[in-house]
């Protein structure tokens, strides 16, 4: 039995970010392929959120990397509570989390971006105000790649945090 429990400790670890407790971005990786065949069979639509931590880098070289640390644990516990039972929590990378959404429209995939950055906006905080720019997108059937959701997804992050931050922006797929 010893040998069984090791093994399920290593792919626990495997697919598990060790600072939030969060997916890691190889296990997203993997639920994202199987969400995207799933919709593309059944052509249900499929929305994917990137979040950004707003001036991660500042906090970081202010507080120092523990309170960078203790504040992306915090945010992860503020995305896990704001998201529905059917979708799932990541962490990207760095300051980066994603949050993919089954079977969720652009116009449900936004409303949950603005309650899960008023969320974290209204969150205790133990050093200072911290808010998330996210991007949004959604494929829904049509002739795109995994890529091109995640591209279009990305360029949305990239246009929030580029109008000014703590606000979310939709990706259309052409």
């Amino acid at each position: 039995m010893r040998l069984e429990e090791l093994n399920a400790s290593l792919f626990h670890d495997s697919q598990t970010d060790k600072l939030t407790g969060l997916s890691n971005r190889r296990h997203f990786d993997e639920l994202l392929a199987e969400e995207f065949a799933r919709a593309s069979r059944k052509d249900l639509p499929l929305s994917v959120m990137l979040i950004d931590v707003d001036h991660f880098k500042v906090f970081n070289d202010t507080f120092g990397h523990s309170a960078g640390d203790e504040t992306l644990r915090q945010v992860s516990r503020v995305l896990t509570e704001s998201k529905r039972s059917q979708d799932h929590v990541a962490r990207y990378g760095g300051e980066e989390f994603v949050v993919l959404l089954p079977n969720t429209s652009e116009e449900g995939a936004m409303i949950l971006a603005e309650r899960i950055r008023r969320a974290v906006q209204n969150s205790d905080w133990s050093f200072g105000q911290v808010t998330i720019s996210l991007g949004v997108c959604t494929f829904s059937g049509s002739n795109h790649t995994i890529g091109d959701l995640m591209v279009a997804t990305d360029e949305a992050l990239y246009a929030s945090k580029s109008s000014g931050r703590n606000r979310a922006t939709l990706a259309k797929l052409p």
